[in-house]
């Protein structure tokens, strides 16, 4: 029992006493956040996915009409 509470209060110095030797900083700075330009990218790809399978779709049936023609 006593070796546990030892334990214990070992464990809870060293969590309180032991910190980083290197400053960290309490608040994050994003330097490159704009949310006028991030909002716009998931759209940006959703419509270029969007245009590129069309497109594909397109040629396939287009390829297979002139191959039922022949």
């Amino acid at each position: 029992m006593k070796k546990l509470l030892l334990l214990l209060i070992t464990i809870t110095t060293f969590t309180n006493v032991s910190y980083a030797s290197f400053p960290i900083a309490k608040s994050v700075i994003s330097v490159n956040y704009d949310p006028t330009t991030d909002s716009w990218i998931p759209i940006i790809i959703a419509f270029w996915s969007l245009l590129i399978i069309i497109l594909v779709i397109l040629v396939r049936i287009i390829k297979r009409l002139f191959n039922k023609n022949k």
